[in-house]
């Protein structure tokens, strides 16, 4: 009996020490370079890391709604794509990398799609490699993964996700909550991004922290993991509630190593979300790192008010557009 109760304690005091390993998470404040500074917007839109560019979006300038700079030096080599209802406008573009150094933009209020080819918009040739219209109602994010395959993510729907490879729809995925939602259209919009080396899709949501992560297996995909890192969020009767003052990850990016996410370290920064709207100055200063298992690795500081984050799957250097005191390109090596 009491070589049990000496095995016993050792068990106990071995699981304490592991839990409290695996709490302690690694905060630093990591030095940044300045990419650019010449991002003259009233707030910039989107930030994309292609094979041989950095994209950054001014939504609210009707004509050269995207940028593309030099990602070593922050030249402004071209823009392109304009607000309207012509043949290759659009009126609520949104972007995706495509492979090849090419650009995905479609349209969030119109059925148009089209390929820029990216190497020949910056030599001023017709970039325009193909163009297609499809009804995309509720459908907020696509994920081109090549020419014949796509994921597309529709936030009202049970399984949210739809992976169509050589015409052939596959619905596929769960939102966070079991339980049914009134407007889960509203609730659970996110980002969605595709990692092609690892195979994997990760999704996060903007109300309130919470990450999913699903394998490609074949022509399917699998819930992996998922992560929703609040006790504060609950479905009664079709109504979610969450704490308003908390929120979700503003933006993600995916890098070779890390999920990167942007959140705010409420042990540091107890800034009220609903106070933040317009003003920049109030937006979270850190990243979180996780590992492809949903681990919290580090959360880092980047030393200013950051809006949008954007990195490759090739390496862990990380994008961001930040405040200083205007909007600025910076990078880091994670």
């Amino acid at each position: 009996m009491k070589i049990y109760k000496a095995l016993l304690l050792v068990f106990i005091l071995l699981t304490a020490c592991s839990k409290n390993k695996t709490t302690e998470i690694e905060r630093s404040t990591i030095a940044v370079d300045i990419v650019s500074r010449d991002l003259e917007s009233a707030m910039p839109g989107q930030l994309i890391r292609t094979e041989n560019f950095i994209l950054w979006t001014d939504p609210f300038n009707a004509e050269n709604v995207v940028h593309v700079l030099d990602p070593v030096n922050g030249d402004d080599i071209k823009q392109f794509v304009s607000v309207g209802g012509g043949p290759y406008e659009f009126s609520t573009p949104q972007l995706m990398s495509y492979p090849d150094n090419c650009l995905y933009v479609y349209d969030l209020n119109a059925d148009k799609q089209i390929v820029f080819s990216l190497d020949s918009v910056v030599q001023n040739k017709p970039g325009i490699l193909k163009a297609t219209t499809q009804s995309l109602k509720n459908i907020t994010s696509i994920i081109p993964l090549n020419e014949q395959q796509f994921i597309y993510f529709n936030p009202a729907q049970k399984q949210p996700f739809t992976f169509v490879s050589k015409g052939q729809n596959d619905a596929f995925g769960k939102l966070p909550f079991l339980e049914e939602v009134d407007d889960s259209y509203a609730c659970f919009q996110g980002q969605v991004m595709y990692h092609p080396k690892r195979e994997c899709l990760v999704y996060t949501t903007f109300m309130f922290p919470y990450v999913a992560v699903y394998q490609k297996k074949k022509n399917r995909f699998d819930l992996y993991k998922e992560l929703l890192a609040t006790d504060e969020c609950s479905v009664s009767q079709g109504k979610l509630s969450y704490n308003k003052k908390e929120r979700g990850a503003g933006d993600l990016a995916l890098t070779s190593d890390y999920i990167v996410t942007l959140e705010r370290d409420r042990k540091v920064d107890q800034t009220d979300e609903q106070t933040v709207g317009r003003d920049f100055t109030k937006l979270p200063h850190t990243v979180f790192l996780y590992d492809y298992d949903l681990n919290l690795v580090k959360i880092l500081d980047l030393g200013m008010p950051i809006l949008r984050l954007a990195a490759s799957p090739q390496n862990n250097q990380l994008y961001a557009i930040g405040l200083n005191p205007d909007f600025v390109l910076i990078t880091c090596e994670l």
